[in-house]
């Protein structure tokens, strides 16, 4: 899944919880790959913080 996170900081954690607890995905290996094109609020640190905590984030900051 490709995510565009631009001052999202409200919601990648809360997209993160709906994904990982939707039942039918759970028989697929996914990756969840955010692209945060230059956020000035917090959407890079706690992206980043999901990314320490589960392999199937990807974090790209341009």
């Amino acid at each position: 899944m490709i995510v565009l996170v631009f001052n999202e900081q409200r919601c990648p954690l809360c997209f993160y919880q709906t994904v990982s607890d939707f039942q039918p995905l759970s028989q697929y290996e996914i990756e969840i790959i955010c692209i945060n094109d230059g956020s000035r609020d917090k959407t890079s640190d706690i992206t980043g913080a999901l990314l320490l905590s589960d392999p199937i984030v990807t974090l790209i900051n341009c």
